[in-house]
């Protein structure tokens, strides 16, 4: 549709929820409330037993520091992720994780110039 070549990047996976994965957080938090309580308040905790969010943050931040594709990139992937990213170019602290909403159809434009990324412009496509 871009009519450009499609690469699968495994970095920008979503988070591995582990034995969460296909629940709602409402589901979840019936059945695991000091779960939910302490992955939502300690980036590292993992009560699912699939990724904590600091090792989302740092597999995100990995991809984009080694990124030295020329041109523009264009990647499709999910809110964690595009969190991630958004706290890494801005050079936040982990806990800003949760400070940066992403609705569906999410565009987030980051820049990479001077060896740093930046965040030019955040909003929401038009279907």
């Amino acid at each position: 549709m871009l009519g450009r070549e499609v690469t699968v990047v495994p970095a920008l996976r979503d988070c591995n929820f582990g034995c969460w994965k296909g629940c709602r957080l409402a589901e979840i938090g019936a059945r695991d409330p000091e779960g939910v309580t302490a992955w939502l308040s300690d980036m590292a905790a993992i009560p699912h037993g699939g990724e904590s969010l600091l090792q989302v943050l740092d597999r995100v931040g990995t991809l984009l520091d080694s990124h030295r594709e020329p041109g523009h990139t264009v990647a499709v992937t999910h809110p964690a992720v595009i969190r991630a990213a958004i706290v890494h170019s801005l050079g936040a602290p982990p806990e800003s994780f949760w400070r940066v909403d992403v609705e569906p159809l999410f565009v987030a434009d980051l820049r990479h110039n001077n060896g740093r990324w930046t965040l030019r412009s955040i909003g929401r496509a038009i279907p």
